[in-house]
């Protein structure tokens, strides 16, 4: 009975990204983010959920006039997230700050390449 449990969880979690909106290259985004997490290995925003594969929590975003890095998670809403159409980047705008997140790169290193 567990494992028939666990089978339906799993289905109904897939199902339930695989319909989800996704961050995709070919379309533009502008969000006004007042909320994120990063529950179940899936991205939230807004109470939300996106089909983002391969950004977490513990994606690196880098600050334009820096070179150090921080990670996705480290960055407290509220903040604006944007992308343009046919770019892969992700565009994160709080106050004076502007971080990138490159949304090929994530998706690669999710996927072990």
């Amino acid at each position: 009975m567990g494992i028939l449990y666990l089978y339906i969880m799993n289905k109904r979690q897939i199902n339930e990204r695989n319909v989800a909106p996704k961050i995709r290259f070919e379309e533009s985004l502008n969000i006004s983010v007042h909320k994120i997490s990063f529950e179940r290995n899936c991205l939230f925003i807004n109470g939300k959920i996106y089909n983002a594969f391969g950004i977490s929590g513990y994606s690196h975003v880098k600050n334009y006039n820096s070179i150090d890095s921080l990670s996705l998670d480290e960055i407290n809403p509220p903040f604006n997230l944007r992308k343009l159409k046919n770019n892969d980047t992700l565009i994160i705008t709080k106050g004076a700050n502007t971080y990138y997140l490159n949304i090929d790169k994530e998706v690669k290193f999710a996927h072990g390449n």
